[in-house]
């Protein structure tokens, strides 16, 4: 298998934000693009994602504190986040945070 290079890794990063009609609804100041991934490298990194805050300093977020949070976009955005998680599982949280800084304990879903 071939790896990403760091550019495709960053274009895969911003290519998981929400669809053009979410973004309406949290008004970011992106340019209107698909931002669907496409592919299941894009499909995993999107999902990784998910599970860590974009705060300083960063956390993590539990699976259940996200399907809260993304709850806000519509019941639909609940299910494919569960659709992802059954495909994918969980991370184990506890180990990522026994790795890192004390800082990443998990935490509540972004925003909440």
């Amino acid at each position: 298998m071939r790896l990403p290079t760091d550019d495709q890794i960053r274009a895969l990063h911003e290519k998981h934000a929400p669809t053009p009609q979410a973004l309406e609804v949290v008004y970011l100041d992106l340019p209107e693009a698909d931002y669907v991934a496409t592919t299941p490298e894009e499909e995993l990194v999107m999902y990784a994602d998910k599970f860590h805050t974009k705060s300083t300093p960063p956390s993590f977020v539990t699976a259940d504190a996200y399907a809260a949070h993304v709850a806000r976009f519509g019941e639909e955005k609940v299910t494919a986040f569960q659709a992802l998680r059954a495909r994918y599982g969980e991370p184990d949280l506890a180990a990522l945070q026994s790795a890192e800084a004390p800082s990443t304990a998990p935490a509540a879903a972004p925003g909440a």
